[in-house]
């Protein structure tokens, strides 16, 4: 059996609520389950515990490819935190090339230029005033949880910031996260260092779709913009 534990809602507004019912349940797992008007579902951030749990259960997947192609369960519980877990970059980096008289069009892939590059054991410089995309080593999946990524705290005390505006997946997305690393200050950075964090959410309501995108199962490579794929998507049909 559950405990029930009623909570009432902080309502300073004097709203209405004599239809919401915001009882919990806490499940064998010490789970709070809040019970309201849309039904029974587990709300917030993910412990490191729970990420564990989710991992031991399938319900996020964290695996790396190995020199052969295959891919394997490359969770460490010794790469979790309180609250998220530490991903490794891989070891390419990648940046448009344009100068002071190029114009990215957004509807033409033939408007940049991607570079790739190694990144060598003796690291890479990023510098000012350039857009750096890097692949996570690991590949994550969900079909349950929101994964989001975000920079430890000791590589934005750098001053440098791992995504700009692009830091969550859809529920279903599965890959290695692209991040945007731009930088204030010449920084060198070195392969399959821990320089990202992910942390997952629970959604609230019913799943009724996963995500099927361009980027999905992008598994280590680097892939810049496609933005002009959507101008032939018909669910972009209004901007055509």
């Amino acid at each position: 059996m559950c405990e029930i534990e009623n909570k009432k809602m902080h309502n300073p507004h004097n709203i209405s609520l004599d239809n919401i019912s915001l009882d919990y349940q806490t499940d064998s797992n010490g789970i709070k389950i809040r019970n309201g008007m849309f039904g029974s579902f587990l709300a917030g951030m993910l412990t490191g515990r729970q990420i564990e749990w989710a991992v031991q259960q399938g319900d996020i997947t964290i695996t790396r490819i190995d020199d052969d192609g295959n891919e394997y369960n490359s969770f460490d519980a010794k790469h979790l935190n309180p609250n998220s877990y530490d991903l490794a970059i891989g070891n390419k980096i990648g940046y448009y090339e344009i100068n002071d008289t190029d114009i990215i069009d957004i509807k033409n892939r033939d408007s940049f230029k991607f570079i790739t590059e190694d990144i060598p054991e003796e690291g890479y410089v990023i510098r000012p005033n350039t857009l750096y995309l890097i692949s996570t080593r690991d590949i994550i999946g969900s079909n349950k949880y929101i994964p989001q990524i975000t920079g430890r705290s000791s590589i934005g005390r750098l001053g440098i910031c791992t995504n700009q505006v692009a830091g969550f997946g859809d529920i279903g997305f599965k890959g290695s996260f692209t991040c945007q690393l731009s930088t204030i200050y010449p920084v060198r950075i070195y392969p399959y260092f821990p320089m990202i964090q992910i942390y997952f959410e629970t959604p609230y309501g019913h799943i009724d779709s996963l995500y099927d995108g361009k980027y999905n199962n992008n598994n280590g490579c680097i892939k810049p913009s496609a933005i002009y794929d959507d101008f032939k998507n018909p669910k972009y049909v209004d901007i055509t």
